[in-house]
């Protein structure tokens, strides 16, 4: 089957589209399945943790700081 059919060329073709669409339409939904199907296995089977030290690891810069320094920074812009 080819890729990237356009309706609109679908419309102004003079055979019958039903069965043109009707194949279009089962490889779409097969390829939209298959996704599915990709996406369902990897959130299965992904590895994922939420223990402090792994949520640590992924910490921006500001919250970093403020673990180890606190809002009393020298650094700190918002001071008044």
């Amino acid at each position: 089957m080819k890729q990237g059919w356009c309706w609109n060329c679908l419309n102004r073709q003079p055979w019958n589209k039903s069965s043109l669409i009707i194949e279009i339409s089962s490889a779409m939904t097969t390829r939209i399945i298959d996704a599915y199907r990709v996406i369902n296995d990897y959130c299965k089977n992904y590895k994922f943790s939420f223990s402090e030290q792994e949520v640590k690891n992924y910490i921006s810069a500001e919250e970093w700081w403020f673990e180890r320094f606190g809002m009393n920074s020298l650094y700190n812009d918002k001071q008044k």
